[in-house]
């Protein structure tokens, strides 16, 4: 996983809230997906290099597949 491009949105108990743009090598690694110094908001996107695909991450911290 990489982080390719992220934004600073704001500051909660130390941690940095972003919206980012990620690459993974697939889909599967959406799941475990975590971050010890920065949380990841909703609006943010990830690319599944394997397939193509693209993900969205909702407000419920869920990856939804953007181009099915």
């Amino acid at each position: 996983m990489v982080i390719l491009k992220e934004q600073l949105i704001t500051m909660e108990e130390g941690k940095a809230v972003c919206r980012a743009e990620i690459a993974v090598d697939t889909a599967e690694e959406l799941v475990n997906i975590s971050f010890t110094d920065r949380t990841l908001s909703a609006g943010s996107l990830a690319w599944d290099i394997s397939s193509g695909d693209i993900y969205g991450l909702n407000s419920q911290g869920e990856w939804k597949i953007q181009n099915a």
